[in-house]
């Protein structure tokens, strides 16, 4: 598993049907992206006890855990919405260094703390339920 420490994060809630307006989720502090390959095994008596592979064949995710100040109001009230039911989400993450990562999410976990001067702060966790892109 790999493990990519961020500096700097910009995450969105994307609209259902459009990706013009996104809703900005957080100041954040810390992120963590972990990507995640499980691989398919193969094995045959030609291989004489040595595993192989099937390239592309396994489970592939990724996981986002983000602390920070919430920006916004609706934001806030839709990860709620999103834990509570677990419904998928559109996000569009985008990392220092320009990566922009977008797909399908779902809130695996989100904390909500004690106010830091007038905002509250949060944390959580999203994890990949389709296919993301690099954008």
């Amino acid at each position: 598993m790999k493990v990519i420490q961020a500096q700097g994060l910009s995450l969105s809630l994307l609209p259902e049907a459009v990706s013009d307006d996104p809703l900005a989720i957080a100041g954040v502090r810390h992120a963590e992206l972990r990507i995640a390959n499980a691989a398919v095994e193969l094995g045959t008596s030609d291989e004489h006890g040595w595993r192989r592979y099937l390239p592309r064949a396994g489970t592939r995710s990724l996981s986002l855990r983000v602390r920070g100040i919430v920006l916004n109001k609706a934001a806030e009230e839709r990860l709620k919405v999103l834990a509570l039911t677990g419904a998928e989400q559109s996000f569009l993450a985008e990392l220092e260094g320009g990566m922009r990562l977008q797909g399908p999410f779902i809130v695996g976990e989100l904390i909500i703390s004690d106010q830091q001067g007038d905002e509250p702060t949060f944390e959580f966790r999203i994890e990949s339920s389709g296919v993301v892109s690099i954008v």
